[in-house]
């Protein structure tokens, strides 16, 4: 997949290469994690410190990936190594654990639908007072700026709105509760 998307990369539509054809390689990746993790669950294998190893490579490959286009062909290849690594590594395994960066995976969407806001907001207001100041001050300043209070608007909006719906399940069944029924309604067997 990596090479064939590399050859064509020059000739295929825009249109095409953000569609999903294009991008099965992403999509069966995932569907293959998710295989993959649920055999691990069914039949957990020995942690190793080579998969920590290995899972550290792919993680720092998928960032060095997203500088080229050909290298960003190998992404899906990368991440299922990242993610074996922190299946079967054992310092990978447990940093992944750790309360605070589950509770972190926990609002990523909810970061990733409002991080857009709060970087769109503190740009307007910094970007006007920034003109005289160096490009790794500014920077530095913003992501100061954007970086907390991405997270602060994130755990707001996901304590107030998605996390209750994670918790309501209104399709589920319910047990039945036995409801007291009253005498006058009973019909007695000699009335019929």
């Amino acid at each position: 997949s990596c090479i064939a998307k590399t050859s064509f990369d020059g000739t295929l539509s825009p249109r095409f290469m953000r569609a999903l054809p294009y991008n099965l390689d992403h999509f069966l990746a995932g569907m293959l994690l998710a295989d993959l993790y649920s055999t691990e669950k069914a039949s957990p294998r020995q942690p190793s410190f080579a998969w920590d190893v290995l899972g550290t490579c792919a993680w720092i490959g998928i960032i060095a990936s997203q500088q080229t286009t050909a290298a960003r062909h190998a992404l899906p290849l990368l991440t299922i190594v990242a993610y074996l690594g922190v299946f079967r590594g054992i310092w990978l395994r447990y940093f992944c654990s750790l309360r605070w960066i589950t509770i972190i995976g926990g609002m990523c969407y909810t970061l990733y639908l409002n991080h857009f806001y709060v970087i769109s907001f503190v740009s307007k207001v910094t970007i006007p007072r920034l003109h005289n100041v160096d490009y790794m001050s500014a920077l530095l300043l913003q992501c100061l700026l954007i970086l907390p209070l991405t997270f602060l608007l994130g755990a707001v909006l996901f304590a107030l709105i998605e996390r209750p719906f994670m918790i309501w399940r209104p399709f589920r069944s319910r047990p039945a509760t036995a409801t007291p029924v009253p005498e006058s309604s009973v019909v007695s067997g000699s009335s019929l």
